[in-house]
């Protein structure tokens, strides 16, 4: 039998009331995953429609349990708004602090500067020598 068929089998039985999930699974060792299957099956099962949703799957295993109305748990305005200040300011970026350029920098930006001067008016000179030559 093929896992898609062993799972359907088991479904069908556990909707019935004839076995059970922990049967289901002694009755087919050989099937991988089965457990992990039934246990997702059984918990989904858990959490059934409120009375009256439509069911557009009319399969016999659907939702085989009595349908219950659904309780989702849901968290007071207050803890909700707490919560999600508390997540805003955690994905907030932090703010870039200024530079400030204190006498032990000074001196050194300064030197840069003037040596960053200094190369643009060598190349932009040589740039004038190379290309002023007349070419032969």
């Amino acid at each position: 039998m093929r896992p898609d068929d062993i799972l359907e089998v088991c479904l069908d039985d556990i909707a019935s009331g004839r076995k059970s999930v922990i049967e289901c699974i002694a009755d087919f060792p050989e099937a991988p995953g089965l457990a992990d299957q039934l246990l997702a099956a059984q918990a989904l099962w858990a959490w059934a429609p409120p009375m009256g949703v439509w069911d557009p799957d009319p399969s016999p295993w659907a939702w085989p349990l009595p349908v219950r109305a659904a309780t989702v748990p849901a968290l007071s305005p207050e803890a909700s708004r707490t919560i999600e200040g508390k997540l805003r300011q955690a994905v907030r970026p932090a703010r870039p602090q200024p530079i400030v350029a204190n006498d032990e920098v000074r001196p050194k930006i300064q030197s840069i500067l003037v040596v960053y001067v200094l190369m643009s008016l060598l190349v932009e000179r040589l740039m004038q020598i190379l290309f002023s030559r007349p070419r032969f």
